[in-house]
């Protein structure tokens, strides 16, 4: 299996590129990765260089034409602003309507929505957008109505979208106060129902992360088959870390994005990146590590490597 993926890479952090290319690796994905900035730390350091790499972007997707790569599966993480999301979003196109992935009808994941492409003769890629924006109810720095606009439309082109609380408030237009004015905090069955308005298009699976539930935190999971299910929503949950860590949404979406791609029973998936954050979050802590630092994934890859499903 080979993977695209676009993100940013940040030279200290343990997030993005990096975590992606670990996680990856390590559940038997050939990573080919497409920066779209490169750093010298993640952003939530005190200082960083920054270098935005929309002006690379579309010779870099014209190499990759040109030698006729071809991609299991794509995911899309942080993206500089407007413009390049727009360029992203017109290399998933033309993914979908030609078909990057293999030719195996019954290589299927997640809800079994990896449909054959517009050409009828090769499977559409797999498709996970984690729509990074915002955090902790506020927008990052580089947020524009244009930028969400962008990535609303291709969250509708995917297969699954992992948004946090914050980033869900922003693709469906709620206001940012209510997750940070006391009393006003959403509950459990009001993010699900926020959730549900984004199955549209392609969109197959939203996965909330950052659902924290007394001492447990974890993932919110909202599908087209359970809008008529009796159980309208699932809950992934394992011990949360006094502490928090920048970069565990990256991990979360690189392991939900490898589980589904080796086309491990989703379930498993969900609960696999619900434990091995937590193990990673408690270890990380444990060591003294700073928020900024991420977490101990490096020593938790080994549970990454068996099929769980």
């Amino acid at each position: 299996m080979k993977a695209a993926l676009i993100n940013d890479l940040s030279g200290l952090g343990r997030c993005s590129l990096v975590a992606d290319i670990a996680v990856l690796s390590a559940m038997g994905v050939t990573a080919c990765p497409m920066p779209t900035a490169v750093l010298s730390a993640q952003t939530a350091y005190p200082a960083f260089s920054r270098l935005d790499m929309t002006g690379e972007l579309p010779a870099f997707l014209d190499r990759w034409r040109a030698v006729g790569a071809g991609f299991d599966g794509i995911l899309t993480g942080y993206m500089t602003g407007e413009e390049q999301a727009a360029l992203i979003k017109e290399f998933v196109a033309g993914a979908l309507a030609t078909g990057t992935g293999d030719t195996d009808s019954g290589n299927s994941a997640a809800s079994g929505c990896r449909a054959e492409a517009a050409d009828s003769t090769r499977l559409a890629p797999f498709i996970l957008v984690d729509p990074v924006m915002g955090d902790d109810g506020r927008a990052y720095s580089n947020f524009t109505g244009g930028l969400c606009r962008q990535l609303k439309t291709l969250s509708s082109m995917a297969d699954i979208i992992t948004p946090n609380i914050t980033e869900l408030w922003l693709l469906t237009d709620g206001p940012l106060k209510e997750l940070t004015c006391p009393g006003l905090s959403p509950d459990i069955d009001g993010i699900a129902r926020r959730a549900r308005q984004l199955l549209t298009g392609r969109c197959q699976t939203v996965a909330v992360t950052g659902i924290r539930r007394g001492s447990e935190i974890g993932s919110l999971i909202v599908t087209q088959q359970s809008q008529t299910d009796p159980q309208p929503f699932k809950l992934f949950m394992a011990p949360r870390c006094p502490q928090s860590f920048c970069g565990t949404g990256d991990v979360f979406a690189a392991i939900v994005f490898g589980g589904l791609l080796r086309r491990d029973a989703p379930d498993s998936v969900f609960d696999l990146a619900a434990r091995f954050i937590s193990a990673a979050a408690m270890s990380a802590f444990k060591n003294g590590a700073g928020p900024n630092d991420g977490i101990d994934y490096e020593k938790e890859l080994g549970r990454l490597t068996k099929n769980p499903g």
